[in-house]
């Protein structure tokens, strides 16, 4: 965030030494400028409504985060502790597998209102779904936040305000090979969710040509497993 909030300010500072060094007579050369602010202006205006209108439905409110960890039973002893986060959503959505979203938690900490963090969503469906999955795991900074309000909120059952932009990335036509190989470390097995699901699905219903999935999946310690499956 520091990187990206110093850019922004940069951005600005530079097309504002533009501007002051600019002839002021003159017109022309700062049509450039007006044209240069009038897509961004435009492009925010958008963004900005593409957001509140998936985020915000008539009578229904906006979107609500459940924050959830995984004790110590659920994870079997684990030493590695898991975030989970399910949105309950306003409007339905499209999600394909492979696609993640923007997420804003302004509560979560003093800071977090500047905060918007990508996140792979885990859930998977077919058509469009109601609620995203996201499985998160604990570094620094927002998602170490994250495991404390979700232990907290769980004993008193909250949920808290959260904004979403997306779904973003590409999704890669895994129904379309009689073969697949997946490769993940540790915690990346949870990118790989949601194209297991599409294809248990696919082949199920008759609709994917795989045949073999191969999974290599590289982990440190056996209690990693217990934790994702969880």
């Amino acid at each position: 965030e520091i990187f990206l909030r110093m850019h922004q300010v940069l951005a600005a500072l530079s097309a504002y030494t533009t501007w002051q060094h600019l002839p002021l007579k003159s017109l022309f050369p700062r049509v450039y400028i007006y044209i240069l602010a009038g897509i961004f202006l435009a492009t925010l205006i958008w963004q900005c409504g593409i957001v509140i209108y998936r985020n915000r439905a008539r009578g229904r409110g906006y979107c609500r985060a459940f924050i959830t960890t995984l004790d110590e039973d659920e994870s079997h002893n684990s030493k590695e502790e898991v975030v989970k986060i399910r949105l309950a959503l306003s409007r339905k959505l499209k999600v394909k597998a492979g696609q993640s979203i923007n997420l804003w938690i302004p509560s979560v900490s003093f800071w977090s209102f500047m905060q918007s963090h990508p996140f792979m969503v885990t859930s998977w469906a077919e058509g469009h779904q109601d609620t995203l999955e996201l499985f998160i795991e604990p570094r620094r900074g927002l998602t170490r936040e994250l495991l404390r309000c979700g232990k907290y909120d769980m004993k008193i059952n909250r949920s808290r305000l959260a904004l979403f932009s997306g779904p973003h990335g590409i999704s890669t036509p895994v129904c379309a090979y009689e073969s697949v190989i997946m490769i993940a470390t540790g915690f990346g097995i949870a990118a790989q969710l949601p194209y297991l699901k599409e294809l248990i699905h696919g082949y199920n219903n008759c609709k994917a040509r795989t045949r073999r999935v191969h999974l290599v999946w590289q982990l440190q310690s056996i209690g990693n497993v217990n934790s994702i499956h969880a």
